[in-house]
């Protein structure tokens, strides 16, 4: 597979996720809080490189008092962030 073709691919996946995570913000307005968080786990699924989908996840959790769902999403953050420096 040729780089450019790579790119496209990557860049065509960054988009996908960027969308899930207007359409979960857009979902949590409505007060569609389950919905919005599975579109949120797809994006963490993929190591997202951005902060909303696991911010917004760990303020669900926390509301929700799912201590270990919190702590998991804020570790995955971590983990992708730390990778980034590398």
């Amino acid at each position: 597979m040729k780089h450019l073709d790579k790119v496209k691919i990557m860049m065509s996946s960054f988009e996908t996720q960027v969308d899930r995570n207007l359409m979960g913000k857009r979902l949590e307005k409505e007060g569609k809080v389950q919905e919005a968080k599975a579109l949120y786990e797809a994006n963490v699924s993929e190591d997202f490189v951005g902060s909303f989908p696991y911010r917004r996840l760990a303020v669900i959790y926390r509301k929700e008092k799912s201590v270990r769902d919190e702590i998991r999403v804020l570790n995955k953050a971590v983990e992708v962030f730390n990778s980034l420096i590398k």
